[in-house]
């Protein structure tokens, strides 16, 4: 009797080790799973590298911040999310002696974010940004243009609402998109501006 309780206590035993041993390992996998995921958190949210030269972003208030030859410049999307610029349409930029922004002012729903980026146009763009209205407005003191008016001295940069896109016709910029578009569309122009992408 004596050796079967032994015997019974041995075999307790080592299923009692047994169950500890894997006890440990899935503890030791589970915090490893929860380290590779605050890991991967880190990276993602904070210091993903941009696609552009290994420039660091900082993320802050739900915007990625990046230092150009302007300065701290904010973006709202990642640079890898955005196709380069058509043909043609930073070169107008970049050597244009002045530019034009182009947009309606009875498009009431995008107002505040075309006003937004034609701003954040004239703090970053080398040549000086001025405006003019497809409709005429009492609110802007811009003159009625279009296309037209565009040269490769004075390029236009249209906003219009549609299916985000840029397009380019002879100097003149078209930027198709609505509401967070336009800063999508935005994010494009000044990535490719400062050659992030």
């Amino acid at each position: 009797m004596p050796e079967k309780q032994t015997r019974k206590s041995r075999a307790q035993m080592r299923e009692e080790k047994r169950q500890q041993r894997v006890r440990f390992w899935m503890g030791i996998f589970v915090i490893g799973i929860m380290v590779l995921s605050v890991l991967s958190f880190a990276l993602v949210f904070y210091g993903m590298p941009a696609s552009g030269g290994g420039l660091q972003f900082r993320v802050d208030d739900n915007q990625l911040f990046v230092q150009t030859r302007a300065g701290e410049v904010n973006f709202f999307s990642w640079p890898d999310a955005h196709q380069p610029m058509p043909p043609g349409a930073m070169q107008l930029i970049n050597q244009a002696d002045a530019i034009i922004i182009l947009f309606d002012p009875t498009d009431e729903d995008n107002l505040p974010l075309i006003d937004f980026v034609r701003w954040d146009f004239s703090q970053y763009f080398d040549a000086p940004v001025g405006g003019a209205l497809t409709n005429t407005s009492d609110i802007y003191p811009y003159d009625i243009g279009s296309c037209a008016m565009a040269t490769q001295q004075t390029p236009v940069i249209h906003f219009t609402q549609g299916n985000e896109g840029i397009s380019v016709e002879n100097a003149c910029i078209t930027i198709s998109a609505e509401q967070e578009g336009i800063l999508f569309e935005r994010d494009r122009i000044l990535y490719s501006y400062f050659n992030i992408i």
